[in-house]
């Protein structure tokens, strides 16, 4: 099985071509949601990649685990840099 990811010139793991981050599948997923569910939150997507990148997540938990920490530690960087900014 293919999984539909790409990640962007940023580190950015995104879902084939869509904009739908990886990060956004898996939020939803641990949330409680089905797959059909995803798919309705996210019309780009098809059932099958939504599929593919749940059994990915399952198979790879700690990996995609780590590459989300470092996902949220970017963005809280970035975060109190905008607001450290007194512009």
């Amino acid at each position: 099985m293919t999984v539909p990811l790409t990640t962007t010139e940023f580190g950015t793991i995104r879902i084939g071509h869509s904009r739908v981050s990886l990060d956004s599948v898996v939020y939803h997923y641990e949330q409680g949601a089905t797959a059909e569910r995803i798919a309705e939150s996210f019309p780009s997507l098809d059932l099958a990649e939504i599929y593919a990148v749940i059994a990915y997540y399952l198979a790879n938990r700690e990996s995609v685990q780590e590459y989300l920490r470092g996902q949220e530690a970017e963005a809280d960087a970035l975060q109190q840099q905008i607001e450290s900014d007194p512009r």
